[in-house]
């Protein structure tokens, strides 16, 4: 017996949603809201971006510790570089001014004290000293000048690195130097008095001291006071070489009076004066002798 068809049932009908809150229902999907409001920039479920920050492993945090030292440490040295740079430099330039300028000038210097001491002793008295001696001691002072000239306006000191006035003064110096060729022939003549060949001789020589006191400022600071002391002695030196001239010629002479005694005076006072200020820079042992 076949069983009744029945007729099935209409599905029954799925329960409608809740309405939602907030908002008024309608029809199809929801609309797009737009970017995240500013209550919540970050968004209550999204991650948070971490920014930069310092080192995380152990190598990282050693090397960040070590950059300051080493950094430090290639500033010092670089410092130490450019300082022993410019010390070797400043030496070498010292060097070469005593070699190519303050030895010759020095050894003219001596060469026209000595000529000067024959020479005003000859214009003292024709007899005192022969034509030989002073042509000897005037070649020996020419050779001295020749070693300062390069060609014929210019000297040593215009191929170093000094300063202009030492060139200047040592231009001077060696012109003031070759100008005495014509007092030499009045000397020899005996034309020539004995106070105008001192005084000729005398301001040539002062010509040699004046580069002298230009080359001191090549020195740095400890440097240029012994050359300071050292320039003293020399002008003390000096005076007592015109000490030993006039001496010379007064006893020719016969007296030591009027001009004679007055540029002897003053020679001894500049000579003491110089001796007495350089020797307290002097070392003890040196000050003492």
């Amino acid at each position: 017996m076949r069983t009744p068809r029945r007729t099935p049932s209409a599905p029954a009908e799925a329960p409608s949603p809740p309405p939602v809150r907030g908002r008024r229902a309608h029809a199809g999907p929801p609309a797009d809201e737009g970017p995240l409001s500013a209550a919540d920039p970050a968004g209550a479920g999204a991650p948070r971006l971490r920014g930069p920050s310092g080192p995380r492993t152990v190598r990282a945090k050693i090397i960040c510790l070590l950059m300051v030292p080493v950094v430090s440490l290639l500033a010092l040295w670089g410092y130490a570089t450019v300082t022993t740079a410019q010390d070797v430099a400043r030496l070498r330039q010292v060097q070469r001014a005593d070699a190519a300028v303050r030895a010759p000038v020095a050894e003219a210097l001596t060469a026209l004290q000595a000529e000067r001491a024959a020479a005003v002793r000859r214009a003292s008295d024709t007899a005192a000293v022969g034509d030989a001696e002073l042509t000897r001691l005037a070649r020996r002072t020419d050779r001295a000048v020749a070693r300062l000239r390069l060609g014929e306006d210019r000297t040593v000191a215009d191929g170093q690195a000094l300063p202009r006035a030492a060139a200047e003064r040592l231009d001077a110096f060696v012109t003031a130097a070759e100008r005495l060729r014509p007092l030499r022939a009045e000397v020899r003549e005996g034309r020539a008095g004995w106070a105008r060949t001192y005084e000729r001789y005398t301001d040539a020589i002062a010509g040699a001291f004046g580069v002298g006191g230009a080359l001191t400022g090549v020195q740095d600071a400890e440097l240029g006071a012994h050359a300071r002391v050292l320039l003293e002695f020399s002008r003390a030196g000096e005076a007592l070489a015109q000490e030993d001239a006039i001496l010379a010629a007064a006893r020719l002479h016969g007296s030591l009076a009027g001009d004679r005694l007055r540029l002897f005076t003053g020679a001894v006072e500049l000579r003491r004066t110089l001796a007495a200020s350089a020797t307290p820079d002097l070392p003890e042992a040196a000050r003492t002798a």
